[in-house]
């Protein structure tokens, strides 16, 4: 957890602020078309299509994938048929420089035989050079239920 916030104070620090304020709202909804995706065609399927060439998606008593390649034949591993994985973003924010950002918000699987898991998760967002945005770090913990943030 110390290096996902090491990495993340380093990525938004490292941006230098412009003129134009970007709407954290793209991201919001960047992230919601990513769920829909994994909702729609599998998780294999939408976090392929949303993963940055360089992406780092850190994992749970395991090391890091690096990279979309290792990504791809990590995916290639596990069948994702035996789950749906949904999540909302509560919160986003874009950097001043409006290349870099990050959403948080709780994610709900289930299972083919209906079991129901929550967890939080925050992914670090990059602007491409069309505009699309495109994650470069993901990571995720579970939780004993839903999270509510305070108001």
């Amino acid at each position: 957890m110390k290096l996902l916030i090491f990495i993340f104070c380093m990525l938004m620090t490292s941006c230098t602020p412009s003129n134009q304020q970007a709407d954290p709202q793209v991201l919001v909804d960047t992230d919601m078309a990513f769920s829909a995706l994994c909702e729609a065609k599998g998780m294999k399927a939408a976090f392929l299509h949303y993963a940055d060439q360089d992406v780092v998606k850190l994992q749970e008593k395991r090391f890091p994938v690096w990279g979309i390649e290792e990504m791809r034949s990590a995916f290639n591993k596990f069948d994702d048929q035996v789950f749906t994985i949904t999540w909302e973003p509560l919160k986003a924010e874009i950097a001043g420089s409006g290349d870099l950002g990050y959403t948080v918000g709780n994610w709900k699987l289930v299972t083919a035989e209906g079991q129901v898991k929550y967890g939080n998760y925050v992914s670090i967002w990059k602007k491409q050079a069309n505009g699309d945005w495109k994650y470069v770090l993901d990571a995720g913990t579970d939780t004993p239920g839903r999270f509510k943030p305070k108001s």
